[in-house]
């Protein structure tokens, strides 16, 4: 993983953090938000998930101006010869940590999952926090039912803690120094 201005690149991604203007862009600007990042935006972004989220983040954005980093990213596959860079998935934290722990979240669009990109984003935002943090701890929570999302955690050493209250909902945690 290498880090250049604040964007990240693993080997098959650039990783670019969500700031206030990237995500008022893509509340309701899709050009804009293509400008923004140097990739196409998919119609169909952004996934249902984070589109409800997306004006929490805002708001907390602008209370936190400088929190960038703790708040979304972007997985962008880089351009091309044959086509321009490509908007596929987002990964991110809640906010900055609260004593010492940070939530993580992650999603890839339908037709790029099960190829390792989830794994790749936490597991270069997990590196990222260790940079930030002396022993970050990182934790998650996963549909009981979704398979996929409890191997990527698992894929990185995340252990799992709890149910958080709810019978369908998994907790993870990820320790840095474990």
């Amino acid at each position: 993983m290498i880090i250049e201005n604040l964007r990240l690149v693993t080997p098959r991604l650039r990783l670019i953090p969500a700031t206030v203007a990237t995500v008022r862009a893509e509340m309701s600007n899709h050009k804009l938000l293509g400008d923004l990042l140097q990739a196409r935006i998919p119609s169909e972004w952004p996934p249902e998930q984070l589109r409800e989220a997306l004006p929490y983040f805002l708001d907390r954005m602008e209370a936190k101006p400088f929190g960038t980093g703790w708040f979304g990213w972007y997985g962008v596959l880089p351009a091309s010869y044959e086509m321009p860079g490509f908007l596929i998935a987002s990964a991110g934290f809640m906010g900055e940590p609260v004593d010492g722990v940070a939530k993580v979240g992650y999603s890839v669009l339908p037709e790029f999952q099960r190829q390792g990109y989830a794994t790749e984003i936490v597991g270069a935002l997990l590196r990222w926090s260790q940079q930030q943090l002396e022993a970050p701890i990182i934790e998650a929570e996963t549909d009981e039912d979704n398979l996929a999302s409890r191997r990527v955690l698992e894929k990185l050493s995340f252990t799992q803690i709890d149910s958080g209250g709810d019978t369908t909902i998994l907790r993870y945690r990820w320790n840095a120094t474990a």
